[in-house]
């Protein structure tokens, strides 16, 4: 009998072990255990389902359910870790098709066709260009004839500025689709104000980082200098500045780092120009604040700025939040809309005396080549 308790002990410990594995997330599920109060992205996370015996509700259950158990399964921030660092660091293969893994320790998006765009493949045809810039153009003077100055500002990809350190297959790139648009833009639509800010970028690398290794997003130096771009286009006094010396932090990794599982296991800088943060405040007088990685933005923003005059509205991606404590010192009043591009309803609505509309470079690959427009 003693002899054969040693492995009903093991037997025991196997069930038991076995068990806390399959009903751990369960109840880690149940209790909402992976919650994730730290980012802003916890208040867009699938709400719980509610049960309810009209029709209606019914139809929408399986549905709700399905996004509910798939965003909050319990565990799945510890379990993606797991299998990130096993591909990772252990496979040195990337454990998302979202991401790729560069030299270095970079990361990059290959998402949303952005290889094929640095690859220089599917590129726009002429009157695809024509038409996307001829469509910037009529806003410009549908916009001029009211007494608004327009300007259009395109951030590069990562992959634009920071090239030698993409995996050997992917470097050096083709012609890309912002240089088919700035080659066109001076014969098509020369009133446009097209601010192209590679050249300012590739001259300021040396100095700082310009972009996060392990986000998609470029950092507030980038977000310094092209606002200094744009107050040049627009006419504007530049930023008092300085930019140096670079004020460096640290921060963990960001949206590539999230794909992969491993936003904590990924440190990097985060750099700042020396200027200091502007006195900025938002609509309803609380401080501005930022997050530079991971952007989560609202649909509508409004910045102010009690040093500065006349107001401004921003047509913005993601990309804009390391503009925001920069241009919205250009101004008095800086509304940034983050829903769906430029609208006529929101001008009319706003009054604003500048309007800037802001995309990232890999938008353009959502064109189509042979027309010009968004799916």
């Amino acid at each position: 009998m003693s002899a054969r308790l040693p492995d009903k002990v093991y037997s025991w410990f196997l069930v038991l072990t076995f068990g806390a594995f399959l009903y751990a997330p369960l109840v880690a599920t149940a209790y909402n255990l992976a919650h994730d109060p730290e980012t802003g992205r916890e208040a867009k996370r699938a709400p719980a389902p509610r049960w309810g015996w009209s029709r209606a509700e019914l139809s929408k259950l399986p549905g709700v359910a399905k996004w509910y158990f798939e965003d909050r399964y319990g565990l799945k921030k510890t379990l993606r870790y797991l299998h990130g660092l096993v591909m990772v660091r252990g496979l040195e293969t990337s454990a998302s098709a979202a991401v790729v893994l560069g030299r270095n320790d970079w990361l990059f998006l290959a998402s949303e066709n952005v290889l094929d765009y640095q690859r220089g493949a599917r590129p726009l045809s002429d009157s695809a260009i024509e038409h996307w810039l001829r469509e910037r153009e009529n806003r410009r003077t549908w916009l001029a004839e009211r007494g608004v100055s327009y300007a259009l500002l395109i951030p590069p990809n990562t992959h634009t500025i920071y090239p030698e350190h993409l995996p050997l297959d992917l470097a050096p790139p083709g012609t890309t689709r912002l240089e088919q648009v700035v080659s066109a833009s001076a014969r098509i639509a020369p009133r446009l104000r097209l601010i192209d800010v590679r050249a300012t970028l590739l001259r300021h690398k040396p100095e700082a980082h310009l972009y996060f290794k392990h986000d998609t997003h470029w950092n507030a130096v980038a977000g310094w200098l092209a606002t200094q771009d744009v107050a040049s286009a627009l006419g504007l006094p530049a930023l008092p500045g300085p930019l140096l010396p670079i004020q460096s932090r640290t921060t963990r990794g960001g949206d590539l780092a999230r794909l992969l599982g491993l936003e904590r296991a990924y440190v990097e800088a985060d750099d700042w120009p020396a200027q200091p943060l502007p006195a900025l405040t938002t609509e309803d007088g609380r401080p501005l604040t930022l997050s530079l990685t991971d952007v989560v933005y609202p649909d509508r923003y409004v910045v102010l700025n009690p040093a500065g005059r006349s107001t401004a509205l921003v047509f913005r991606d993601s990309f804009g939040e390391a503009l925001v404590p920069w241009v919205s010192a250009l101004f008095a009043k800086t509304i940034w809309i983050g829903s769906a591009g430029f609208s006529e309803k929101v001008v009319v609505e706003e009054e604003p005396d500048f309007v800037i509309e802001q995309v990232v470079e890999r938008k353009l690959m959502l064109l189509d080549k042979d027309t010009g427009t968004s799916p």
